[in-house]
């Protein structure tokens, strides 16, 4: 949908009041309009209020995040007479009947009623008529035709070409804030994980698995975690065969017989494993080879989790007791069998190559599993000190590259280390793609500037 031009936008408002039947544009909301009375984005403190009533704004008020008016200790002058209270924020005066407010107490104390448009006379519960202040008739084509650049954008980035008037100290704060504000949101999912999984080895064995999938497996590896618990395979943990046939037997993706004296040994093994373990086999079909690079290969990463589920006998204890991230990622630096050096799968040898996981696997293991898993394991236990230690290891390790990391290139935001790309992708998911730029730094940034260049969103 394109913008909607600004003058034709405002001349649609000018009636004294709007019938019901014009639909608002959708750029409008409660948000839009107390960003604007918060930040007082209006031409003059000295207002008019609906009535003809002249009035001046001393302090627009704090902003209210909880139940009550959207601000509370305001104070307008209207007269001679300075009023202190509350101000509440609507599209419509109606909807102030609508959310039931002439019924609620904590709104006898509003002062000022800021609306979009006035359609009708609203009264507190204390039959107090507040005083109404139409606020579109009083912002600027420059602010209205922002907004909407902002709203309507098509491109991943809303504010577009405006992310380059960020200064470079707030580019580093929002983006520090949105590497907090990911992690606090990831701790959610681990107190999920923990209560389903009944302990911390077992729950950052489910997000390792996950992370061995590298996004087009993560699916049938969580499926394969939750069909092979760890406390399982730990009762053979000194046995590598048997680990590695019992990961690849329950995925569905050993051959059903071979020449090859270590595929016919894992075959053996696992017939062995059903004897004492029911583990449910998953359809091989899950798995996905297409057009993916052959150490990708859903067979050649088991190969390697086995060889990490062989020599680590503690996950949490690993990332309790790393203090750097180097150090961690020497200790995830292990092996494949050597029968995966010359195989990525059970079909047919290859060249001889590599088998150990490698420096960018084993960083995304870092960044995905451990480090948010140090960091809740910091909120559970009140450790702050783990919690640092989990921001350090994003801010030491490199940033990711991919098309989101990219969006951001040639700015202040682009990102100098791992914590800063998983800040981008909260900041991309969470406000960019949800058109959230009220609340995001860069958006609010570019709606308060006094002078932009015609054409910073796009």
């Amino acid at each position: 949908m394109d913008a909607i031009p600004q003058r034709a936008l405002l001349n649609l408002f000018d009636t004294g009041t709007m019938p019901m039947s014009i639909t608002l544009p959708e750029s409008i909301d409660e948000a839009f309009i107390a960003f604007v009375w918060e930040n007082q984005l209006l031409p003059s403190p000295n207002l008019l209020l609906h009535g003809g009533k002249a009035c001046s704004v001393v302090q627009p008020g704090r902003r209210n995040d909880h139940a009550g008016p959207d601000f509370t200790e305001a104070r307008i002058r209207v007269g001679n007479i300075t009023w202190a209270g509350h101000v509440e924020i609507h599209v419509r005066s109606s909807d102030w009947v609508r959310h039931q407010h002439q019924c609620d107490p904590a709104y006898n104390n509003v002062i000022l009623h800021v609306v979009w448009v006035h359609d009708t006379e609203v009264r507190s519960a204390n039959g107090r008529i507040p005083e109404v202040f139409e606020i579109r008739k009083w912002i600027s084509d420059d602010v209205l035709s922002r907004m909407n650049r902002l709203h309507f954008a098509k491109s991943g980035l809303p504010c577009g070409n405006a992310i380059h008037q960020v200064s470079a100290v707030e580019a580093i704060s929002w983006l520090d804030r949105m590497m907090v504000e990911r992690l606090e949101h990831r701790i959610s999912v681990w107190k999920t994980l923990i209560k389903l999984c009944g302990d911390w080895d077992e729950a950052i064995y489910r997000m390792l698995c996950r992370s061995f999938g590298f996004h087009v497996n993560a699916l049938p590896f969580q499926w394969l975690a939750q069909r092979l618990p760890l406390k399982v395979i730990q009762k053979k943990r000194h046995d590598l065969m048997m680990i590695e046939a019992a990961l690849f037997g329950t995925a569905g993706l050993l051959p059903p017989q071979s020449s090859h004296p270590y595929v016919s040994g894992l075959i053996e093994k696992y017939q062995y494993w059903l004897t004492i373990q029911k583990t449910p086999m998953m359809d091989g079909h899950v798995w996905k080879f297409l057009r993916m690079r052959p150490y990708n290969f859903p067979t050649f990463r088991m190969a390697q989790l086995a060889a990490l589920l062989y020599a680590i006998p503690s996950f949490s204890g690993l990332v309790r007791d790393t203090e750097k991230v180097h150090d961690l990622l020497e200790k995830l630096e292990l092996n494949a069998s050597p029968f995966w050096k010359e195989h990525w799968h059970f079909k047919q040898n290859t060249k001889p190559h590599a088998t150990c996981i490698g420096v960018n696997a084993r960083i995304g293991i870092v960044v995905n599993t451990m480090a948010p898993a140090l960091f809740a394991m910091g909120e559970a236990y009140e450790q702050q000190a783990w919690k640092e230690r989990a921001l350090n290891w994003l801010q030491v390790l490199k940033p990711e590259d991919n098309h989101i990391t990219r969006m951001f290139c040639q700015s202040p935001l682009e990102p100098v280390h791992s914590g800063h790309s998983q800040a981008l992708f909260h900041l991309h998911d969470k406000y960019c793609q949800q058109k959230k730029c009220l609340i995001c730094n860069v958006g609010s940034a570019y709606l308060r500037a006094k002078e932009h260049p015609p054409d910073t969103a796009c």
